[in-house]
């Protein structure tokens, strides 16, 4: 997570001991997320009822303002949050059906919301069927691969992709062949 002033980034997460301790200390804390000035008067609160991580929380946030202070005057005070989400995705040749199943991160398809691992999956299927279009004259399909609208609709099959070659090298400080 970074704090954006000014269109400048700053680390909201460099103090991984106290980020540990504010993680541990608001875990069954709820936040209200869609008002803003709620969820920062619950963390203070929090604060106040764990006053060793107050100090250490107060002493990071002084320093913290201060090497942002140019951003903060050039942009009023004002401040917004970028968080980072990294997703463990499965390969797709060793799926999980029941990670699949309690998966929170979905694709929108028009056959509804699928787990994107799977949607990545099987990716071309999804995004390179034909996709029918209802005009005056009947029903009409459109060809994603070549972008033609025919009344019949397209065999369409995944292209092949050309995979690249496992090249062998002799590994300079080990002496075995190893592959890339």
């Amino acid at each position: 997570m970074t704090f954006i002033a000014n269109g400048r980034a700053y680390d909201a997460l460099d103090n991984k001991p106290l980020y540990n301790a504010l993680l541990s200390r608001t875990a069954k804390i709820r936040f209200d997320r869609q008002r803003p000035r709620h969820a920062i008067a619950t963390f203070l609160k929090c604060l106040a009822m764990n006053p060793d991580v107050a100090a250490r929380a107060s002493w990071w946030f002084l320093r913290k303002l201060w090497r942002m202070k140019d951003d903060l005057i050039a942009a009023h005070g004002r401040v917004n949050k970028l968080s980072f989400f990294i997703h463990n995705f499965m390969d797709a040749c060793e799926l999980d059906p029941e990670r699949i199943r309690a998966c929170v991160f979905m694709a929108a398809t028009r056959d509804g919301p699928v787990s994107m691992c799977l949607f990545n999956a099987h990716r071309d299927a999804s995004i390179l069927r034909p996709v029918r279009l209802r005009k005056d004259d009947g029903e009409w399909f459109w060809n994603p691969l070549s972008g033609e609208v025919a009344k019949d609709e397209p065999l369409i099959t995944a292209p092949e992709i050309e995979r690249p070659q496992r090249a062998r090298a002799k590994a300079s400080r080990g002496g075995s062949d190893v592959e890339p």
